[in-house]
């Protein structure tokens, strides 16, 4: 039974069978037992991957996977949360992995899971924390990071390196006075009738990221517990940005067709104190 009810994990991955994490198969081995739903679409894998997803989701019945030729990452994204059909959506990568403070995955589950059913809200924002090989672990300043919200075609990522979540043309953490009241009243119109938390009172008071319901249900609210990202080391991080992306953000290669590739896939021990 899942600890996320009315929850679809949505990923998108290329050449994922090892990689910092571990690879493919024991991040969703980590993750699945936890969400309602899982739909994985593969980019065009040559290394395995998507033999693997074929194995599991013979295994786990309530894995989907999808094949789609990649163009961008926020096109990719977007077509996996096309396909989910429940409530609510969680987005992470291959190399990314919910655990509370203990380093346990079950408990940062029970902990996301348990905070959701007190705390309602169509948005939850996600700490994201670098784990590297060696070193302490970068934990990112900002936690506008949409990874666990509503399921709704309004809210779809845009730009080409498909980090962020959009209310129709703005970014979530670009939301003006306007946009949030048009965030707020575009929830309070569609879903009243399905959620019983939503009203029509003209009493909904501004909370710290917008409009917070009258009845206390939120758009927007800060997750405790954090998503821990493995990688390799920060200079590879770094080379592999400036690599990967032109002064736009716009993917010019395909990963795997650097020399470093190899690199960037080592195994990053640090995931084993995690289970």
């Amino acid at each position: 039974m899942s600890i996320l009810k009315n929850t679809t994990l949505a990923a998108i991955v290329r050449d994922e069978i090892m990689n910092p994490a571990g690879g493919v198969e024991r991040w969703l081995r980590s993750t699945l037992p936890y969400v309602e739903e899982a739909v994985v679409v593969d980019t065009g894998s040559i290394d395995g991957t998507r033999e693997k997803l074929n194995e599991l989701s013979k295994e786990f019945p309530h894995l989907r996977v999808y094949d789609r030729k990649f163009d961008d990452f926020s096109s990719s994204r977007n077509y996996s949360l096309d396909q989910v059909s429940t409530k609510m959506v969680l987005v992470l990568d291959a190399d990314e992995i919910i655990a509370d403070k203990n380093k346990s995955i079950q408990g940062g589950f029970v902990q996301l899971g348990n905070f959701v059913n007190s705390n309602k809200a169509f948005i939850y924002k996600m700490f994201i924390d670098s784990v590297y090989i060696y070193g302490e672990d970068l934990q990112n300043a900002s936690s506008f990071n949409t990874r666990l919200f509503l399921n709704d075609k309004k809210l779809r990522f845009r730009g080409d390196v498909g980090e962020f979540i959009f209310f129709e043309e703005t970014r979530f953490s670009e939301l003006g006075e306007l946009e949030k009241r048009k965030l707020a009243s575009f929830l309070r119109n569609k879903y009243k009738t399905r959620e019983s938390c939503l009203s029509d009172k003209e009493s909904d008071v501004k909370g710290e990221y917008g409009w917070n319901f009258s009845n206390g249900h939120k758009i927007f609210v800060d997750s405790p517990v954090r998503i821990k990202h493995f990688k390799t080391n920060a200079f590879d991080d770094i080379m592999k940005n400036d690599l990967l992306y032109n002064e736009k953000g716009v993917l010019t290669r395909a990963p795997r067709d650097y020399l470093h590739f190899p690199d960037w896939k080592v195994y990053n021990p640090r995931r084993d104190v995690y289970n």
